[in-house]
């Protein structure tokens, strides 16, 4: 077994997103990893918000790794509401989440607070709307075997 990393709990979370219907539903472009495709005008954006706090309790022992991510339903519309929307479906889904990752032993998954943005993109005039939340993922790495 190879020593598990950080990005394997960035590719839990996003997969975990992807595998909900009514998120994808409400966001038919699909869940990312910080970039989405161009032309994507519906997708949600997982993003590091915090690098990870590594708790050691012997040299060389990670006991368990914290990462906060920001989770935001993008759209494109005027109203605020189908990013509204979207952005309750990923809390229903993430907050106390039983996330898989692999090579971890997830402790938590918390919603710790509401995020909110409005853009109008200079060259189209559309209006996007980002709404979302900061979302705390602890995780305790298992023994190699």
């Amino acid at each position: 077994m190879t020593t598990p990393a950080a990005a394997d709990i960035d590719g839990a979370v996003t997969d975990w997103l992807r595998a909900d219907p009514a998120i994808l539903a409400a966001l038919p472009d699909g869940v990312y990893f910080k970039t989405a495709p161009e032309g994507a005008a519906r997708y949600a954006i997982v993003d590091l918000a915090d690098a990870p706090d590594v708790v050691r309790v012997f040299p060389g022992d990670v006991a368990w790794e914290t990462i906060r991510y920001e989770i935001a339903a993008i759209v494109q519309d005027s109203s605020a509401m189908p990013a509204r929307d979207a952005a309750a479906a990923i809390r229903a889904r993430m907050d106390d989440a039983p996330i898989p990752i692999a090579g971890y032993r997830l402790i938590n998954a918390e919603y710790k607070h509401a995020t909110r943005n409005e853009s109008i993109d200079d060259t189209t005039g559309r209006r996007w709307q980002y709404i979302g939340g900061l979302y705390e993922i602890s995780a305790q790495p298992l023994p190699e075997d």
